[in-house]
């Protein structure tokens, strides 16, 4: 089974052809494809993602930096069966956006 571990299909550069790019991989072989958030904003995108797209799951950033709702909406957010992870990194590991 191949899997691709680190995907950001979220990004306002693939809007034109994000579809392409998607079934690629998939076409090629690629059964799973990871999409990588930084900030919950990226998360919401991934969400959207997920849903028209089967293959396809999320890793939710949380970091102790974020402010406590922003913490709670990384969590619900990563129980969101079955798509969801969520990942712990330090901060200085991330560009941190206010939450």
């Amino acid at each position: 089974m191949l899997i691709d571990t680190h995907a950001h299909l979220q990004l306002e550069q693939l809007d034109a052809d994000r579809e392409a790019v998607i079934q690629c991989p998939q076409q090629a072989g690629v059964e799973k494809i990871i999409v990588v958030s930084t900030d919950l904003a990226f998360s919401r995108q991934s969400l959207a993602l997920l849903g028209k797209h089967s293959g396809l799951f999320a890793a939710v950033p949380c970091r102790s930096t974020c402010s406590n709702f922003c913490l709670r909406e990384a969590i619900l957010l990563s129980l969101t069966p079955p798509w969801f992870v969520l990942t712990c990194l330090p901060a200085s590991r991330l560009t941190q956006q206010a939450g």
